[in-house]
């Protein structure tokens, strides 16, 4: 999402690291850097598109391959493209082994695509969610280090186990009351 959405996490953990006290080994910043990175982070198609067409990344595609032009060697990437449609409870997948003109397309219109509406609603959620809980551990840590900490490993733990994004707001504060 640029660099604008890498300064504010930045931010977060900075602030998180200063409110933390040094008494128990800063765990509670620790704890919360991989479960804030997983709800900020939001799987974006149309950055994977951009990044798939990079020259860099072909670049290194070159490299890690040995390719040399001047050997006569070629590469042509292809990629397998997924559009995947879901109605009621049926799902749809029909699977295209095309070049790279998708990926081009939609990088092409990135640029036009508001960064709201990237990620489900449930995930722009859980992560505007996980972002408050991080400013509120930030601002009262100093009274209760002990509970804050307890929480960021809460939350860790369902990053870790990759349930962190799936979390409804129930489901979220019962996690954080147990």
């Amino acid at each position: 999402r640029g660099l604008e959405h890498a300064q504010r996490y930045a931010d977060l953990i900075i602030g998180l690291y200063e409110a933390d006290s040094g008494a128990h080994s800063r765990r509670m910043t620790a704890y919360a850097i991989f479960p804030l990175a997983e709800a900020m982070l939001i799987p974006d198609p149309l950055y994977v598109a951009t990044m798939c067409t990079s020259l860099d990344q072909k670049r290194r595609i070159r490299e890690r391959l040995g390719i040399r032009h001047a050997r006569g060697d070629h590469m042509d990437r292809r990629y397998l493209t997924r559009f995947e449609l879901i109605l009621a409870r049926r799902r749809f997948r029909l699977d295209v082994a095309s070049g790279n003109w998708p990926a081009w397309l939609i990088s092409t219109l990135v640029r036009y695509v508001p960064s709201g509406w990237r990620g489900t609603r449930g995930e722009r959620r859980v992560a505007a969610s996980i972002i408050e809980l991080v400013e509120r551990a930030t601002r009262e840590s100093v009274d209760t280090p002990e509970y804050w900490e307890r929480v960021m490993l809460r939350l860790n733990l369902q990053a870790e186990m990759g349930r962190l994004r799936m979390l409804s707001s129930g489901e979220l504060r019962r996690v954080l009351a147990e």
